[in-house]
């Protein structure tokens, strides 16, 4: 059966218009026929990947298993799930940092397990699936929360990877603090 391999460049990586991602097609005798450069986007977004597919190689992509499914872009996140790195015990970490054409700006440190796998703008934690291929794309792993990606009502998910954010992110040291009483930030879960 074809089958997908995936590399990811850490060199690539640090280019935000970079495709740190080599997505190689493999024959049914487990020989590649042909590779793609993709970054995370294209590689986490389904449709995204066959627009790049048909793109780079002239080739129309229709994955068995998706083009089946009811949910076609949950089933494509498992296929990529089995290709990439997951992380272990997911937390966020706002840090401080100076900018001599934005002044003092605040990024998201992405922990597995404690160790800063990359950082990423701190807008980029608004929305669940653009910061999963945010972060695939910076660090080469697949963040996966079943609890979030299995709400179907995009409200209901917005709010609860909003409360999954909360809870999860470690704020900014005292020292960086604009503010110590700010009332905005009570963890919502904690209320």
């Amino acid at each position: 059966m074809a089958q997908l391999k995936v590399r990811w460049s850490e060199h690539e990586a640090r280019k935000d218009y970079a495709r740190p991602f080599g997505v190689g097609f493999l024959d049914d005798n487990g020989d590649q026929i042909t590779a793609i450069a993709v970054n995370g986007r294209e590689l986490l977004y389904y449709r995204d990947f066959q627009a790049a597919v048909l793109t780079l190689l002239g080739e129309l992509f229709l994955h068995p298993d998706v083009e089946a499914s009811a949910e076609p872009q949950s089933t494509w996140l498992e296929i990529v799930a089995s290709l990439l790195p997951a992380f272990d015990g997911p937390s966020l970490a706002a840090t401080s940092s100076f900018d001599n054409y934005e002044g003092r700006t605040v990024q998201v440190g992405v922990l597995s397990r404690g160790e800063t796998l990359t950082t990423v703008a701190a807008a980029a934690v608004f929305d669940y699936q653009e910061f999963q291929a945010v972060v695939a794309h910076q660090s080469g792993h697949l963040l996966r929360l079943p609890d979030i990606e299995s709400i179907n009502d995009d409200l209901t998910r917005s709010r609860a990877w909003t409360i999954w954010v909360a809870d999860h992110m470690e704020g900014l040291d005292e020292e960086f603090a604009v503010v110590t009483d700010w009332p905005w930030n009570a963890r919502l879960t904690k209320k």
